[in-house]
């Protein structure tokens, strides 16, 4: 819902605080020196406009796609495809694309496929409003104003976000809301000043009526709770929950461990503790400070930051393999998890052992999950990797629709002896099923090369001209590549003897 629209006589007063009248609002010059005042980033010195494929298509009326573009500004000194722009209000790093140099005249671009916004982080921007105001700081008048007016026409942001700017605003309070989202994706940056950031937002709420908004009240409250000096953790658990406001998301680049996002560092610190950490935890659940972490949503749902409440919450459950209080619905509106579910469970765990809780919940009871409870399985490996052997062979006989690549993994990453990792997964090798015996024959390659080899050889003689899942996803695709990492003559002649055997292999349909 947009907020209510401000009053002449307000809108007049937020003005003739900076010394502009409503009169010169829009005009680019006024702009520039409300933007400046807002601590924003302005372009080096001689930098240069250039047009950049943005990673949006639109269609024509015949169904054809058209490139959207952005114009960003490029340092003068900037050599190579990938050397930074600096695309609205952040650095920009093009993905080996050479950026298009346009003259300074609105004519160059292609304003029909202008995309205003852009995402930097997790809250879009109106990339285009700022390089209009930098280009008029770089002298740049003509294409300044034109693409000021191109700008206030598109929205941008996600229509529930608090970060959301509609279109066709007056250039003034675009300006002001292009502030709130950058900083708000400054918030989500590792080691910003929050300090700083605080006193910026803070100041853009008093500024703009329009922004006062119950969610973003929310939001500062938190940042200045965050911020807020406080007494020292008491004990070393404390400790690790008190980094919990430096909780971030994983950066694009690193890697994934199966379909699982990589730990955050101070979230698996408090994770590796176990029940440790539950009574600390369960007195988090009121924490309304910031982390850093953004939930990104869908469909009606905006992206968010989380609070410590909710990071300590989403570890409670997966301790407990339990709900407490909440769903997934209700995470996505922010609900954190119940304190009273909580304690009711703790009481109960508490009663039947940390060992004895993960092992009787590390395998999900629903039969439609597939896949094993990742941090209850971490723990059983690092604290009592002697149940892992039961929690295979489990999975093996009598769960064989769940997925035991994170078991096979916790196996050979746990302290268990040699002998026994290597028994374990021979017996996975042979099973019927041929993802678990893809999931064992990966880690015996090096473990067992005798053993690896008779099983993949055999499995290559009895495969299936024509699987009997599609090609893309057949599961004898896998038993090809493993060939691919051996050296072994007769693993490939047994492969290439095989008929369909590269169509299957290599995934072609």
């Amino acid at each position: 819902m947009r907020p209510s629209p401000l009053s002449p006589l307000v809108f007049a007063l937020i003005l003739a605080s900076a010394g502009v009248s409503s009169a010169d609002a829009a005009k680019p010059e006024e702009l520039l020196r409300l933007y400046t005042s807002l601590g924003l980033p302005l372009p080096p010195s001689g930098a240069r406009p250039v047009l950049l494929d943005s990673q949006w298509r639109t269609a024509d009326a015949a169904g054809k796609a058209i490139q959207l573009v952005h114009v960003a500004l490029r340092p003068a000194s900037a050599a190579g495809p990938r050397a930074p722009v600096l695309l609205g209000t952040t650095w920009h790093t093009p993905a080996d694309q050479e950026p298009r140099a346009i003259l300074p005249e609105p004519s160059q671009v292609p304003w029909s496929r202008l995309r205003a916004c852009h995402g930097p982080r997790f809250f879009d921007t109106n990339a285009a409003l700022a390089t209009a105001i930098q280009c008029q700081a770089l002298g740049l008048r003509a294409l300044a104003a034109t693409l000021l007016a191109e700008a206030l026409r598109q929205p941008c942001g996600h229509h529930f976000s608090g970060f959301f700017a509609p279109a066709n605003l007056d250039g003034r309070e675009a300006v002001l809301r292009l502030a709130w989202a950058h900083w708000g994706n400054e918030l989500t940056r590792p080691g910003s000043d929050r300090a700083v950031i605080a006193t910026r937002m803070r100041a853009l709420l008093e500024r703009l009526k329009a922004l006062d908004t119950t969610a973003n009240r929310a939001l500062l409250r938190s940042l200045e709770l965050t911020v807020a000096p406080g007494p020292r953790a008491a004990g070393p658990v404390d400790a690790l929950i008190e980094d919990l406001v430096e909780v971030a998301n994983p950066a694009p680049d690193a890697p994934r461990a199966g379909r699982d996002e990589p730990q955050p560092p101070q979230r698996a610190r408090v994770l590796a503790l176990g029940f440790a950490a539950v009574p600390a935890l369960i007195r988090h659940l009121d924490d309304e400070r910031l982390t850093r972490f953004v939930l990104v949503g869908f469909n009606n749902f905006p992206p968010w930051i989380l609070r410590v409440q909710h990071v300590a919450g989403d570890l409670l459950k997966e301790l407990s393999g339990e709900e407490l209080g909440t769903d997934w619905l209700r995470r996505l509106q922010g609900w954190p998890a119940s304190r009273e579910a909580a304690a009711a469970w703790w009481k109960r765990a508490r009663a039947t052992g940390e060992e004895a809780w993960l092992r009787a919940h590390v395998l999900p009871a629903d039969p439609k999950d597939a896949w094993p409870r990742r941090a209850m399985l971490e723990l059983l490996a690092a604290k009592y990797p002697q149940r892992l052997p039961e929690v295979y062979r489990t999975v093996l006989t009598a769960r064989p629709q769940l997925q035991s690549w994170p078991i096979v993994a916790a196996i050979v990453g746990s302290r268990l002896p040699p002998h026994t990792k290597t028994e374990l997964l021979l017996l996975g090798a042979r099973h019927a099923d041929l993802e678990h015996r893809r999931a064992a024959l990966w880690e015996l390659r090096e473990r067992a090369p005798a053993q690896f080899r008779q099983i993949l050889l055999a499995t290559l003689r009895l495969t299936p001209v024509t699987p009997t899942t599609p090609y893309w996803s057949c599961r004898e695709a896998a038993f090809a590549h493993l060939v691919i990492e051996t050296d072994d003559d007769e693993a490939w002649r047994v492969l290439l003897a095989t008929p369909g055997a590269w169509t299957w292999g290599c995934g072609w349909s």
